[in-house]
């Protein structure tokens, strides 16, 4: 049997194919946005009023220590809300918990959408579902606690959507706290732009900068957009 020796050109091409690459899916936690993900965020435009959105580090990866990982978007008062969702026949426990709030909700009475990164909660079985049913209504309870809503009586009003990793539960633990303190510096945030409106439409609007937390895992919120001059 022979071998045939590989030539220094394919040897070459091999090794460029193999190359490995860097990439960025997430702004780092201080808030930079990467230079190849700049192209995908609005400079300019008319942004819906009544919303405010933060993110914070969680760590759900134990190799992210600096990434942001958890994102909330809140809605001033209920919503309504639609969502298309996948044929998949693996459906991610949060898909099946979603797609089932919006059938009963019939798509009103939305309040937010709490978002992970580092685990899809993918082939999880029954926990999963219980873990992504816990995460909407920890966020539910944000609300309620601080009389900025009630319970209807229709089950959750938190759309849950989770990405990354499939086949692994994540520690539900690492939402718990970091859920309500997310939800209070947003609740600061608005406040804050209510009472100290921009001075005059034609100027840029600054955003406030979040009070300081004793916790490491500071959230990083954008506040309610503001109309466009």
């Amino acid at each position: 049997m022979s071998l045939t020796r590989a030539s220094p050109r394919s040897l070459t091409r091999g090794l460029i194919l193999s190359k490995p690459s860097r990439r960025t899916y997430a702004a780092p936690g201080e808030g930079a946005l990467p230079a190849s993900k700049k192209k995908y965020v609005p400079t300019s435009g008319t942004y819906p009023l009544g919303f405010s959105t933060g993110s914070a580090h969680v760590g759900v990866k134990a190799s992210n220590t600096r990434f942001d990982d958890l994102a909330l978007i809140a809605s001033e008062s209920p919503c309504a809300a639609a969502a298309v969702f996948t044929t998949n026949k693996f459906q991610a426990a949060p898909v099946t918990v979603s797609r089932e709030i919006l059938q009963r909700r019939k798509g009103e009475g939305i309040r937010a959408v709490v978002i992970n990164s580092g685990c899809a909660n993918a082939v999880t079985g029954r926990g999963g579902i219980e873990d992504a049913i816990a995460m909407g209504e920890r966020t539910d309870r944000c609300f309620n606690e601080d009389n900025n809503g009630e319970d209807d009586g229709n089950g959750s009003r938190t759309i849950v959507m989770s990405t990354g990793v499939i086949g692994q539960r994540y520690a539900y633990s690492l939402f718990h706290s970091l859920i309500p303190l997310l939800y209070h510096l947003l609740s600061q945030l608005v406040t804050t732009i209510t009472n100290h409106p921009p001075a005059s439409q034609s100027k840029k609007s600054q955003k406030p900068s979040p009070a300081p937390t004793p916790n490491s895992a500071a959230p990083t919120t954008t506040g309610s957009p503001q109309p466009a001059p």
